[in-house]
Protein backbone atom coordinates (compact mmCIF):
# COMPACT_ATOMS: atom_id res chain seq x y z
CA UNK A 1 0.00 0.00 0.00
CA UNK A 2 2.83 2.47 0.82
CA UNK A 3 3.71 1.82 -3.15
CA UNK A 4 0.77 2.80 -4.40
CA UNK A 5 -0.31 -1.06 -4.79
CA UNK A 6 -4.14 -2.25 -4.59
CA UNK A 7 -4.37 -5.14 -2.20
CA UNK A 8 -6.84 -7.76 -2.10
CA UNK A 9 -7.06 -10.44 0.76
CA UNK A 10 -8.79 -13.63 -0.24
CA UNK A 11 -8.91 -17.04 0.96
CA UNK A 12 -5.80 -18.81 1.79
CA UNK A 13 -6.31 -22.07 0.72
CA UNK A 14 -8.90 -21.65 -2.40
CA UNK A 15 -6.53 -19.72 -4.56
CA UNK A 16 -8.55 -19.55 -7.69
CA UNK A 17 -11.16 -17.88 -5.77
CA UNK A 18 -8.66 -15.60 -4.27
CA UNK A 19 -8.18 -14.60 -7.70
CA UNK A 20 -11.52 -14.75 -8.75
CA UNK A 21 -12.78 -12.05 -6.48
CA UNK A 22 -9.72 -9.83 -7.05
CA UNK A 23 -10.37 -9.63 -10.67
CA UNK A 24 -14.17 -8.99 -9.92
CA UNK A 25 -12.81 -5.90 -7.52
CA UNK A 26 -11.07 -4.50 -10.01
CA UNK A 27 -13.11 -5.41 -12.94
CA UNK A 28 -10.59 -6.70 -14.63
CA UNK A 29 -10.93 -7.80 -18.03
CA UNK A 30 -7.37 -9.88 -18.27
CA UNK A 31 -5.17 -11.56 -15.53
CA UNK A 32 -1.73 -11.69 -15.38
CA UNK A 33 -0.56 -14.45 -12.92
CA UNK A 34 3.31 -14.40 -11.75
CA UNK A 35 3.89 -16.29 -8.56
CA UNK A 36 5.69 -15.15 -5.20
CA UNK A 37 7.93 -18.04 -4.60
CA UNK A 38 9.67 -16.91 -8.26
CA UNK A 39 11.56 -13.81 -7.54
CA UNK A 40 13.70 -13.59 -10.97
CA UNK A 41 10.37 -13.28 -13.21
CA UNK A 42 11.89 -11.24 -16.45
CA UNK A 43 9.49 -8.19 -16.78
CA UNK A 44 10.38 -8.40 -20.39
CA UNK A 45 9.28 -11.77 -20.46
CA UNK A 46 5.89 -11.20 -18.89
CA UNK A 47 5.56 -8.30 -21.23
CA UNK A 48 6.19 -10.44 -24.44
CA UNK A 49 3.20 -12.74 -22.94
CA UNK A 50 1.07 -10.08 -22.03
CA UNK A 51 1.20 -8.56 -26.05
CA UNK A 52 0.83 -12.08 -27.27
CA UNK A 53 -2.30 -12.39 -25.60
CA UNK A 54 -3.77 -8.84 -26.60
CA UNK A 55 -2.30 -9.20 -29.91
CA UNK A 56 -3.83 -13.33 -30.53
CA UNK A 57 -7.26 -12.86 -29.23
CA UNK A 58 -6.36 -16.44 -27.69
CA UNK A 59 -8.17 -17.20 -24.16
CA UNK A 60 -4.35 -17.91 -22.45
CA UNK A 61 -0.88 -17.26 -23.22
CA UNK A 62 2.16 -18.46 -20.96
CA UNK A 63 5.35 -19.32 -21.08
CA UNK A 64 5.33 -22.25 -18.78
CA UNK A 65 3.02 -24.12 -21.53
CA UNK A 66 6.38 -26.65 -22.49
CA UNK A 67 9.69 -26.87 -20.22
CA UNK A 68 11.68 -24.50 -22.13
CA UNK A 69 12.49 -21.93 -20.07
CA UNK A 70 14.61 -21.72 -16.85
CA UNK A 71 11.87 -22.76 -14.07
CA UNK A 72 11.04 -19.78 -11.95
CA UNK A 73 10.00 -17.50 -14.92
CA UNK A 74 6.27 -18.51 -15.35
CA UNK A 75 4.14 -16.01 -16.43
CA UNK A 76 0.39 -16.31 -17.72
CA UNK A 77 -2.52 -14.10 -19.15
CA UNK A 78 -5.73 -15.56 -18.90
CA UNK A 79 -9.23 -13.84 -19.95
CA UNK A 80 -12.12 -13.29 -17.20
CA UNK A 81 -14.36 -15.19 -18.74
CA UNK A 82 -12.59 -18.41 -18.11
CA UNK A 83 -11.52 -17.25 -14.99
CA UNK A 84 -15.31 -16.59 -13.93
CA UNK A 85 -15.90 -20.43 -15.32
CA UNK A 86 -13.13 -21.40 -13.75
CA UNK A 87 -14.28 -20.08 -10.10
CA UNK A 88 -18.06 -21.42 -11.09
CA UNK A 89 -17.41 -25.17 -12.67
CA UNK A 90 -13.90 -25.85 -10.87
CA UNK A 91 -14.20 -28.72 -8.24
CA UNK A 92 -11.04 -30.43 -7.74
CA UNK A 93 -8.90 -29.10 -4.78
CA UNK A 94 -5.51 -29.24 -7.53
CA UNK A 95 -8.11 -27.00 -9.55
CA UNK A 96 -8.51 -24.49 -6.93
CA UNK A 97 -4.78 -24.28 -5.85
CA UNK A 98 -3.00 -24.14 -9.30
CA UNK A 99 -5.94 -21.50 -10.52
CA UNK A 100 -5.24 -22.31 -14.48
CA UNK A 101 -5.08 -25.37 -14.17
CA UNK A 102 -8.69 -25.91 -15.50
CA UNK A 103 -8.25 -24.07 -18.47
CA UNK A 104 -5.25 -26.06 -19.51
CA UNK A 105 -7.57 -29.10 -19.10
CA UNK A 106 -10.31 -28.13 -21.37
CA UNK A 107 -8.84 -28.39 -25.08
CA UNK A 108 -12.13 -25.65 -26.41
CA UNK A 109 -9.76 -22.91 -24.67
CA UNK A 110 -7.37 -21.15 -27.05
CA UNK A 111 -4.22 -21.52 -25.62
CA UNK A 112 -0.63 -20.23 -26.75
CA UNK A 113 2.75 -21.30 -25.26
CA UNK A 114 5.98 -19.01 -25.74
CA UNK A 115 8.53 -20.90 -27.02
CA UNK A 116 12.28 -20.17 -25.34
CA UNK A 117 15.74 -21.49 -25.13
CA UNK A 118 14.98 -25.33 -23.98
CA UNK A 119 18.26 -26.80 -23.03
CA UNK A 120 20.35 -26.07 -21.30
CA UNK A 121 18.62 -22.98 -20.31
CA UNK A 122 15.55 -24.51 -19.24
CA UNK A 123 17.55 -27.03 -16.66
CA UNK A 124 17.87 -23.83 -14.55
CA UNK A 125 15.67 -24.24 -11.34
CA UNK A 126 14.80 -20.29 -10.43
CA UNK A 127 12.00 -20.96 -7.73
CA UNK A 128 11.74 -20.81 -4.03
CA UNK A 129 10.95 -23.99 -2.12
CA UNK A 130 13.77 -25.43 -0.23
CA UNK A 131 16.46 -24.33 1.58
CA UNK A 132 18.99 -25.19 -1.66
CA UNK A 133 16.79 -22.91 -3.33
CA UNK A 134 17.27 -20.40 -1.06
CA UNK A 135 21.15 -20.52 -1.10
CA UNK A 136 21.24 -20.53 -5.11
CA UNK A 137 19.45 -17.22 -5.74
CA UNK A 138 20.99 -15.27 -2.54
CA UNK A 139 24.02 -15.70 -4.76
CA UNK A 140 22.78 -14.78 -7.32
CA UNK A 141 20.88 -12.00 -6.25
CA UNK A 142 24.75 -10.86 -4.83
CA UNK A 143 25.97 -11.14 -8.17
CA UNK A 144 23.36 -9.26 -10.35
CA UNK A 145 23.95 -5.90 -11.98
CA UNK A 146 21.90 -3.28 -10.26
CA UNK A 147 19.19 -1.80 -11.69
CA UNK A 148 17.19 -2.71 -14.60
CA UNK A 149 20.43 -4.50 -16.33
CA UNK A 150 19.64 -7.01 -13.45
CA UNK A 151 16.07 -7.92 -14.41
CA UNK A 152 16.60 -9.72 -17.62
CA UNK A 153 16.52 -13.73 -17.20
CA UNK A 154 19.75 -13.53 -19.43
CA UNK A 155 21.32 -11.22 -16.40
CA UNK A 156 20.92 -14.20 -14.20
CA UNK A 157 21.70 -16.81 -17.30
CA UNK A 158 25.68 -14.75 -17.62
CA UNK A 159 25.65 -15.13 -13.80
CA UNK A 160 25.14 -19.04 -13.52
CA UNK A 161 27.45 -18.91 -16.62
CA UNK A 162 30.39 -17.94 -14.62
CA UNK A 163 29.88 -20.01 -11.98
CA UNK A 164 31.49 -23.76 -13.01
CA UNK A 165 29.72 -26.21 -9.57
CA UNK A 166 26.00 -24.49 -10.98
CA UNK A 167 26.71 -25.00 -14.92
CA UNK A 168 28.54 -28.53 -14.19
CA UNK A 169 25.14 -29.49 -11.93
CA UNK A 170 23.04 -28.05 -14.42
CA UNK A 171 24.25 -29.88 -17.53
CA UNK A 172 25.57 -32.82 -16.37
CA UNK A 173 24.06 -35.81 -18.71
CA UNK A 174 24.25 -33.40 -22.19
CA UNK A 175 25.86 -34.44 -25.00
CA UNK A 176 27.54 -31.63 -26.11
CA UNK A 177 27.64 -27.33 -24.83
CA UNK A 178 27.14 -24.58 -27.18
CA UNK A 179 28.73 -21.37 -25.40
CA UNK A 180 26.35 -18.65 -27.04
CA UNK A 181 26.94 -16.41 -23.48
CA UNK A 182 28.64 -13.37 -25.28
CA UNK A 183 29.33 -10.15 -22.72
CA UNK A 184 29.54 -6.85 -24.15
CA UNK A 185 33.12 -6.34 -25.52
CA UNK A 186 33.86 -3.64 -23.12
CA UNK A 187 33.12 -5.78 -20.16
CA UNK A 188 35.76 -8.54 -21.88
CA UNK A 189 38.59 -8.29 -19.69
CA UNK A 190 36.69 -8.88 -16.27
CA UNK A 191 33.22 -10.80 -17.03
CA UNK A 192 34.35 -12.95 -19.90
CA UNK A 193 37.37 -15.14 -17.97
CA UNK A 194 35.22 -16.79 -14.88
CA UNK A 195 32.36 -17.51 -17.70
CA UNK A 196 35.29 -19.21 -19.78
CA UNK A 197 36.32 -20.75 -16.75
CA UNK A 198 32.96 -22.01 -15.83
CA UNK A 199 32.23 -23.37 -19.25
CA UNK A 200 35.96 -25.49 -19.01
CA UNK A 201 35.34 -26.62 -15.60
CA UNK A 202 31.88 -27.96 -16.60
CA UNK A 203 33.45 -29.70 -19.79
CA UNK A 204 36.12 -31.65 -18.19
CA UNK A 205 33.39 -32.61 -15.33
CA UNK A 206 30.87 -34.11 -17.49
CA UNK A 207 33.11 -34.80 -20.95
CA UNK A 208 30.80 -32.89 -22.63
CA UNK A 209 32.54 -31.80 -26.59
CA UNK A 210 32.12 -28.01 -26.43
CA UNK A 211 31.64 -26.05 -29.23
CA UNK A 212 32.53 -22.10 -29.25
CA UNK A 213 30.38 -19.73 -30.64
CA UNK A 214 32.56 -16.37 -31.01
CA UNK A 215 32.89 -13.44 -33.23
CA UNK A 216 35.75 -12.47 -35.33
CA UNK A 217 36.70 -9.20 -36.79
Amino acid sequence: RHAGALVFRGSEQDVLDRYWRAAAWLGAGAIVRVTSDCPLIDPALCGDVIETFHRTGADMVCNDLLPVWPHGLGCEVFSRQWLDRAAREAAVPADREHVSLYILEHPEARVIGLLGPYDPAARHRWTLDRESDYRLLKEVFARLPSGPAGWSHRAALAVVAADPDALTRVCRGADAIVNAVNPPYTAWPTRWPPIAHALLTAAEATDWQMFRVETRG
